[in-house]
């Protein structure tokens, strides 16, 4: 086992090209810098490896009504080096996150009213505090539908800032999907305008009771 303290996970294991797959279940939304995490992940992997991730569907949680994550914000973490989300981020964890009949998950079919899951004065003392220290929050830094992680996927391997491509997906498991990645995945089959255009029709498929 190899426990982390922080910091880039190649780093701490301090090998290169050794797993044939990594399994990562509900992790890449927590990360600050998904780049960096998916660097690490194809630096661990050995050629023809298998990245396997299990992801929240934003449509079926607390994160409903925060809009879905871009590549342009991906990249922006990268850049920026960020090792923790920024008070920012954390300022809309608080203030927009809601439960549905109580609950931070539903399904589909679920009609019960939304509500706040904390009132806006706990998100500004929060950003507050954040915002002049080093404390570190774990949160959901990034939010997607199937569609909108598609394309964050394909159009960094399309500008060349990543080797992984998408080589299955599989929707429709009770409020995640699961994507696989692989240097030799073939990608989404599927244009980037009717990925894009998908990312509309599931936000709009979004029931509000």
């Amino acid at each position: 086992d190899f426990v982390s303290t922080g910091g880039s996970i190649q780093a701490t294991i301090q090998k290169s090209a050794c797993y044939d797959y990594i399994v990562a279940s509900h992790v890449i939304e927590h990360t600050p810098d998904l780049l960096g995490f998916l660097y690490d992940c194809e630096s661990l992997l050995k050629p023809g490896g298998l990245l396997v991730l299990a992801v929240p569907d934003k449509r079926f949680s607390f994160d409903v009504l925060r809009p879905p994550s871009t590549a342009g914000d991906v990249l922006q973490a990268h850049l920026d080096g960020r090792a923790r989300s920024t008070p920012g981020k954390v300022f809309d964890e608080i203030a927009y996150n809601v439960l549905r009949g109580g609950a931070s998950g539903w399904t589909a079919e679920n009609r019960d009213p939304l509500a706040f899951f904390k009132p806006l004065a706990d998100a500004k003392n929060l950003f507050e505090h954040v915002r002049y220290s080093e404390v570190y929050i774990d949160i959901h830094s990034w939010q997607f539908t199937p569609s909108s992680f598609r394309l964050i996927i394909n159009d960094l391997a399309e500008m060349g800032y990543l080797q992984l491509r998408e080589a299955s997906f599989h929707d429709g498991l009770g409020g995640e999907f699961v994507l696989s990645l692989a240097t030799t995945g073939a990608g989404p089959r599927l244009p980037r305008l009717t990925l894009a255009q998908n990312v509309i029709e599931e936000l709009r498929a979004i029931q509000f009771g």
